[in-house]
């Protein structure tokens, strides 16, 4: 390949683009962590509650399991989760379910044997859980919109609410830039039924090796289910592109 048409097919290449892809999340989040990245996958760690105010008929009231080492979060779940970076898939690794049903909560057996697979899962990707990296923080812009600079590149974030009231369909589109160069864009779906909203945005940042890959946050709302938060992270971005 001459050097004119490896230079075509990296400006035709385009951004990464993903649509509702799957994420980590919960109605109360008690702790969200990456705990360990490559730049092909990453370990993350979600600690959440069910939210007692939705406690009724229909939901029922949280149940204490007494988890071992949940003493001051004793309605809390634990899921550990497994992302190929590229497609952003997630394999979940429940280790404490959070319920309102006494009978659904898990046994220490059952939480170790899941453990024990999360942990030798992500070992097999070269992982180790006790990292945790810590993110860089995103730089919130009231005019120019959030932003992050690294490498003596600034990377821009933007979000797009779209509605559509006769399907009762919302979706959030975020888009992060790096000059005129769009290079990730994400959109994520939300039913507008029972005052329905949503919002997509990048939460911080994880340098790994000549890459950088953000972490994605989305929040949505419903008169009924209250809110929801959940998380997945961006696939690599090079940091190698001209400054």
């Amino acid at each position: 390949m001459t050097w004119w048409m490896a230079f075509t097919a990296i400006a035709l290449a385009g951004p990464i683009e993903r649509t509702d892809a799957r994420t980590l999340g919960g109605s109360m989040i008690d702790e969200f962590a990456v705990l360990d990245l490559t730049t092909t996958h990453a370990a993350i760690k979600l600690v959440s509650h069910l939210d007692p105010e939705l406690a009724g008929p229909d939901f029922g009231e949280p149940v204490n399991c007494g988890y071992a080492g949940m003493e001051k979060l004793p309605y809390s779940g634990v899921t550990l989760a497994l992302v190929e970076l590229k497609t952003g898939e997630l394999t979940r690794f429940t280790v404490y379910e959070a319920t309102t049903q006494e009978p659904d909560c898990m046994s220490h057996e059952d939480s170790t044997k899941v453990l024990k697979a999360a942990k030798e899962r992500f070992a097999s990707h070269g992982l180790d859980i006790t990292k945790r990296p810590t993110p860089l923080p995103v730089t919130p812009g009231l005019l120019s919109g959030d932003s992050l600079e690294l490498s003596g590149q600034r990377f821009a974030f933007s979000t797009t609410v779209k509605r559509e009231d006769e399907a009762m369909v919302g979706t959030s589109t975020l888009q992060i830039t790096r000059g005129k160069e769009v290079l990730y864009r994400s959109s994520q779906s939300f039913n507008l039924a029972m005052a329905g909203s949503g919002k997509n945005t990048i939460s911080g940042a994880l340098p790994v090796s000549d890459h950088v890959v953000f972490i994605e946050r989305f929040d949505s709302f419903s008169g009924r289910g209250g809110g929801h938060t959940a998380y997945t992270l961006t696939a690599p971005i090079p940091l190698s592109a001209s400054k």
